[in-house]
Formats: structure tokens, sequence, C-alpha cells
């Protein structure tokens, strides 16, 4: 019986042992794949940043080579020049622009009383001469006398005024016979104030 129990006991032991070696055994398999694991997902990462270097150092020479582009490009421009005489054209169509306007506001303030004034001051519309205009337009006697009042930048510009107003129908048998001109000062541009009076437009500052 005792030699039965100690066989019994032996038995016992060798067991417990395979058991331990068993669980040794899986514990260092395991322990191997989460390594291998490991050292799988640090080289998916190392090809991933490999390929992401790539592609910023492809994308930096890129830009570089179109930041050289347009250097280049840019050097090939040629900064535009205005032209002076272009320039000139452009005020001059400006002045010529605020004559017409200051002429169309003078006459706009003019209110006649009769319809028959109305060709009256379209043929004066139609006579204006760039580099003058008019600010004060005085009619009376039911516009048998004038009086024209204006500006302009040369005296000689009041005649040919005249000489248009003279085959203009709306001022026929009208005659401007009394003519006055006063240089403005420098600081008014150096313009030639006029005015200009029909025969019989001695009371006419009365019915303006």
């Amino acid at each position: 019986m005792g030699s039965l129990n100690q066989e019994i006991n032996l038995y016992r032991a060798d067991s417990e042992q395979d058991r331990a070696s068993s669980q040794a055994r899986v514990l260092l398999i395991t322990v191997a794949a989460l390594f291998a694991g490991v050292l799988l997902l640090a080289l998916v990462g190392e090809l991933y940043l490999a390929d992401m270097g790539g592609r910023r150092d492809a994308v930096a020479e890129r830009l570089h080579r179109q930041q050289q582009e347009l250097e280049r490009v840019r050097g090939q421009l040629v900064e535009p020049t205005i032209d002076p005489f272009l320039t000139a054209e452009l005020e001059g169509l400006r002045a010529q622009l605020d004559h017409v306007n200051a002429n169309l506001a003078a006459l706009a303030r003019v209110r006649p009383s009769a319809t028959g004034f109305a060709e009256f001051f379209a043929g004066l519309a139609r006579n204006t001469i760039d580099g003058l205009w008019f600010d004060g337009v005085v009619l009376s006697s039911g516009g048998d006398e004038v009086m024209l009042k204006g500006v302009a930048r040369e005296p000689s510009l009041v005649p040919r005024l005249l000489q248009t107003l003279a085959v203009e129908p709306a001022f026929s048998g009208r005659s401007f016979r009394k003519a006055s001109f006063d240089r403005l000062p420098e600081e008014q541009g150096g313009l030639v104030g006029f005015e200009l009076r029909s025969a019989h437009v001695e009371g006419a500052d009365d019915a303006g």
C-alpha cells in the first residue's frame, strides 16, 4: 500500500510539471506573436512614413519648380508706362465734359416764360465751344433782348462763339453789339470773363 501511494504522488507531480510547461509554451508563443505583430506594425509604419516622405519631397520639388517658373515669367514682364499724350487727352476730355455740364447747369437755371425760348436755348446748346462756358443767360422783352455771361480760356473764343451764333437759325435777327471782357485772377485759372449784350439789353439786369 505504501508503494502504491508513492507512485500516485509521483504521477500527480509529473502532471503538474506538464501543465506548467504547456502554459509556459502558450505564453511564449503569445509573447512571440505579439513581438512579431509589433515588428510588423513598425515595418508598416516605416514604409508609410517613407512613402509620405517621398510624396512630401515630390510636392516640395514641384512647388520649387513652380516658384522658379513664376520668377522667370515675372522677370520677363515689362511694367506698362502711361502715355503722356493719352493722359493729356484724357484731361482735355474731362475739361470739356466739365464745360458742357456747366453750360447745361446755366441753361437749367433759366426758366423761359414762353415756349418760343426753347429753340433759343437749343440753339445755344448746339453752339457750345470747347474752352468756353456760360454762367448766366438773361432774356428780356419777350426774348428780343439777350445777355450772355460766361468765361473762356482765351479771348479769341468769344468771336468764334459770335460767328457760330450768327449762322444759327435760332439767333436769326439778333445782333450782339456790346461786349466786355475781364481777366480773372491767376488762382482762378487765368480765365477771361465775358459779357455779351444785344443792342437793347440795357435793362436786362432788372429782368434777371
